[in-house]
């Protein structure tokens, strides 16, 4: 689930980040500091998203396993 949110929002940053470049009489995209920023969002949203499975299984993970051995 995380996944997919991570995906759709990277996906729709990168769109919206090019909108106002679209309009007429607008300063080109390397100049527009906001689009730059909303790119670079959904750039590393997009990045991350396949990385999220790894970080749950830290060192939270490993302790929860060992844990429930000791236990058991």
């Amino acid at each position: 689930m995380l996944k997919i949110v991570h995906l759709l929002t990277g996906v729709a940053a990168l769109l919206l980040s090019f909108i106002p470049s679209l309009q007429q009489g607008s300063p080109p995209y390397l100049e527009q500091h906001d689009a730059l920023y909303l790119a670079l969002f959904g750039l590393l949203n997009l990045t991350l998203a396949p990385v999220i499975p790894y970080w749950n299984k830290g060192t939270r993970h490993q302790l929860q396993t060992w844990s429930a051995r000791c236990w058991c």
